[in-house]
């Protein structure tokens, strides 16, 4: 069954991602327990969503491990923007909708708000001019591999834990967001059915890792 509610959309590129996400709720309904229960929490003031241009959270579905741990796929829809120019005039900007999967759990982990996400050039230059992230001189390959804000420095690299963050090395192209009792996380391309049942693989392992 296709999301009703976006077929409001010119191009039909999201429709074929809902068709996408719907496959995706199949293969997670083999490998974990669907459960009825909804995501009720607010999300307002999480970055990994206020970055995404135009950005609305639509169904969530919600899935249990082996652990009994409660987790939620949520169906996240946002617009890439882009421009042509040409010599003479520069063209309207367009508008392409595409369905990003999250996946959201709550947590116990006191490190205030907190993103984790993979590290760019452009950070490591912004950094030699004003450093602003979080280093971890106990995993430094972890924090060359990502890049960490925090609220409170302190808290954080006295309370992210080592197991945390030697699994997160191995893992690439996954966002990480710490707030209000809950984790946010996504993977930075669209969805697909591979990267969509890792997410919620890799979800379910970090629940079992904060337990």
């Amino acid at each position: 069954m296709i999301n009703p509610f976006l077929n409001f959309y010119k191009d039909d590129q999201t429709q074929k991602d809902a068709i996408v996400l719907e496959e995706l709720v199949s293969n997670l309904n083999i490998t974990y327990q669907p459960a009825k229960s909804s995501f009720t929490d607010s999300l307002k003031g999480f970055e990994l969503l206020t970055h995404l241009f135009n950005c609305r959270v639509y169904r969530n579905f919600c899935f249990k491990n082996g652990n009994r741990q409660t987790f939620y796929l949520l169906e996240v829809v946002a617009a890439h923007r882009t421009s042509k120019f040409t010599v003479y005039s520069i063209q309207p900007s367009t508008e392409e909708y595409r369905i990003y999967p999250f996946v959201v759990f709550k947590t116990s982990l006191t490190i205030g708000h907190v993103i984790v996400r993979p590290e760019t050039i452009s950070d490591k230059i912004t950094e030699l001019i004003k450093p602003v992230e979080v280093d971890f001189k106990n995993h430094k390959s972890f924090s060359f591999k990502y890049f960490v804000s925090a609220a409170d420095k302190d808290l954080v690299t006295s309370n992210f834990p080592f197991e945390l963050m030697d699994y997160l090395n191995k893992q690439r192209n996954i966002s990480l967001e710490f707030k209000d009792g809950l984790c946010l996380m996504r993977h930075s391309k669209a969805i697909n059915i591979k990267d969509g049942v890792e997410l919620c693989k890799i979800a379910s392992d970090i629940q079992q890792i904060l337990a």
